[in-house]
């Protein structure tokens, strides 16, 4: 299962969803259906980063606890803001245990979330792509 969270963009929903139709991280979502889990990025102001990182860490951990989400392998990914949000949660769910098989890294920005660094690949994330040189 992978969980996405795209980039920053509008504060209105409907707004959003007409700036980020095309992008990859939408087709992503629809593309993959129901082996996915979207969330829309923070706001311009970034303040909603932390938050976003938390729901992905509820998320992910739903998963792990239900019947169906047993040995399901996880991955993140994220654009922008969103890709600071993925890797903060990686974090989080590396103090949970959790594996992540593979993170993928859209112009992940801005990757100081809730005071603390989030620059840093924890070690529970076996691959990242795009690697940057």
């Amino acid at each position: 299962m992978i969980f996405i969270v795209d980039g920053t963009g509008e504060s209105d929903d409907k707004a959003y969803a007409r700036e980020m139709a095309g992008g990859f991280c939408k087709q992503l979502e629809t593309k993959l259906k129901n082996r996915s889990w979207y969330r829309r990025g923070p706001t311009f102001w970034g303040t909603e980063t932390t938050g976003i990182a938390n729901e992905v860490v509820k998320a992910v951990m739903d998963l792990q606890c239900s019947v169906s989400g047993v040995g399901e392998k996880v991955f993140l990914g994220g654009h922008s803001r969103g890709g600071a949000a993925v890797i903060f949660a990686a974090h989080v769910l590396k103090e949970k245990g959790i594996p992540i098989e593979a993170m993928f890294l859209f112009d992940a920005v801005d990757r100081t979330v809730n005071f603390k660094s989030a620059s840093r690949i924890p070690a529970n994330v076996k691959n990242v792509l795009p690697r940057s040189s």
